[in-house]
């Protein structure tokens, strides 16, 4: 071929790129950590295949790439009030999120770079958290582009529903409550009462007070539950393997594993530590948000108390460089690179605070699980682990360094919960592309179809009267009671002229 014809080639397979390539905007205001990691896969991904990504984040990272531009906004991080290490109540949860998260939109929005974007550029496509920030949904509608939600974990019943998922208080109850796989009649009325509790809490105060932040920062009329259902596709970063299975409409989809990679070799220092280790290693995390140097001093002790019984080696996430009585089997480090790590062999168990993204990793690399859940829907996954057979729950609550250590020795011990996680691992991956790639494949599809209204549920806007049929009922309920009615009327009125014939015919044979 000659040079010039493998420059037009060149030049013609470059055009064809730029034809292909969207501009995307993706943002993710939460401050967890954990929260990015997946969204941050499918950046790396999108400007792989040669779009033009805008990434504003909080968690921000070091890329080559010339299709990523980084908005950072970690100050959002100082308006976040939540104190995990304690652990929360739902209840306590729910309030500290409902009365921070309009502050924090409101402040992401008002930032110069943020505005600058909405004053001057424009975006095919919106990517947006999809756990409660609705303001940001607006950015789609301002941009008359594509709105792609994405969660990290379980999708919330008010995001679901907002779209025209069907969401039924027992079979799929709020991801911060766990319910029995048989619930009980206590259960049931327990999953009502949660269920009502969330929704007129979100819908009838949280959504309201969104709806001042809208009209702050843009010009629409669309309220904040409107605005839900303006999402256009939904990515839920869990696999159904991991989920109560549910019926979801065409336009939720299910991915689970977005974040995992491959694993890279170790630190030296690390690698000698699991190598040299005799009996194996356990290690501890407890994830971004939950610090172990936070802990109360009952809970380090508790956790101290049970090391030093072990006859294995460990490896604790601890954010201080130096602890009190530390046991000899201990060695403590701020971070660990998790994934790599957990990928050697001599890992015989991962103790952490039920973090989806944490847990995945533990499945992916057969690694079984003792989850100590502090907040969240973390009580929810540690009882999914559980139930899955992929290691046990210890409630924070009844923590203690007997229960443990028992849990400890159980999953390290026993085999049964290695093979199961194997299995378990097995059908999670068990797709036909990737979990990036297929993630990436719907992205591209919905702009493409400029938003696939097509897969979207027409009842996903009804009014309930409407969706529900409770007009035509009432109708039906009505017309019956007027038929019976006036059948009733006219025995009525068939009898009354009968007696009253009758009584004609008395009185006339009287007067004779």
């Amino acid at each position: 071929m000659r040079p010039h014809s493998i420059i037009f080639c060149i030049l013609f397979l470059n055009l064809l790129c730029i034809v292909n390539s969207n501009e995307i905007l993706v943002v993710i205001p939460s401050c967890s950590y954990s929260h990015h990691q997946g969204p941050r896969a499918i950046v790396e991904k999108l400007a792989e295949k040669g779009h033009h990504v805008t990434f504003i984040t909080p968690n921000t990272f070091e890329t080559n790439s010339t299709n990523i531009r980084l908005i950072n906004v970690n100050f959002l991080c100082k308006l976040r009030k939540f104190e995990f290490s304690k652990g929360l109540s739902i209840f306590e949860f729910l309030s500290t999120w409902i009365n921070s998260t309009p502050i924090i939109q409101d402040k992401l929005l008002s930032c110069p770079e943020v505005q600058s974007l909405l004053n001057n550029e424009h975006f095919d496509a919106v990517l947006a958290e999809n756990l409660g920030y609705t303001t940001l949904n607006a950015l789609a509608e301002h941009f008359n582009s594509t709105l792609i939600g994405i969660t990290t974990m379980e999708t919330p019943a008010i995001m679901l529903r907002a779209i025209g998922n069907v969401i039924h208080p027992i079979l799929h109850p709020i991801a911060l409550i766990k319910l029995q796989s048989h619930p009980t009649f206590f259960d049931r009325v327990k999953g009502i009462y949660y269920h009502f509790i969330f929704k007129i809490t979100l819908e009838k105060y949280y959504l309201y007070v969104s709806n001042s932040v809208i009209r702050k920062h843009f010009d629409t009329n669309l309220t904040s539950f409107e605005l839900l259902q303006r999402v256009d596709l939904n990515i839920e970063g869990m696999s159904p393997v991991m989920d109560n299975s549910k019926p979801l409409l065409p336009n939720t989809v299910q991915i689970g594993m977005l974040h995992v990679k491959p694993p890279k070799p170790l630190p030296k220092d690390l690698q000698l530590f699991l190598d040299n280790s005799k009996n194996g290693v356990i290690y501890i995390s407890f994830g971004s948000n939950v610090k172990s140097a936070s802990l109360s001093p009952e809970d380090t002790h508790t956790l101290l108390d049970a090391m030093s019984r072990l006859n294995y080696d460990i490896l604790w996430k601890f954010e201080n460089d130096t602890i009190e009585n530390l046991p000899k089997n201990v060695k403590i480090q701020k971070w660990f690179p998790q994934q790599d790590l957990l990928a050697h062999r001599n890992i015989k168990a991962f103790v952490m605070q039920g973090g989806l993204q944490s847990i995945e990793e533990a499945i992916n690399r057969e690694v079984p699980l003792v989850v100590v859940p502090f907040f969240a829907d973390q009580v929810a996954n540690a009882f999914k682990v559980a139930k899955l057979g992929c290691g046990v729950s210890v409630i924070k609550n009844e923590l203690t360094s007997d229960t443990l250590f028992n849990a400890i020795n159980e999953v390290a011990s026993k085999l049964k919960y290695k093979n199961q996680i194997k299995t378990i691992k097995n059908r999670i991956l068990d797709t036909p592309l990737p979990p990036v790639e297929t993630a990436v494949w719907w992205i591209e599809y919905a702009i493409r179809n400029r938003g696939a209204e097509h897969l979207k549920y027409k009842g996903a806007k009804m009014s309930f009267v409407e969706y529900f049929l409770i007009d035509v009922i009432f109708v039906h309920i009505l017309a019956v009671f007027l038929i019976f009615y006036s059948v009733l009327k006219c025995i009525k009125f068939c009898c009354s002229r009968k007696n009253h014939q009758k009584v004609l015919r008395e009185e006339s044979k009287k007067q004779k």
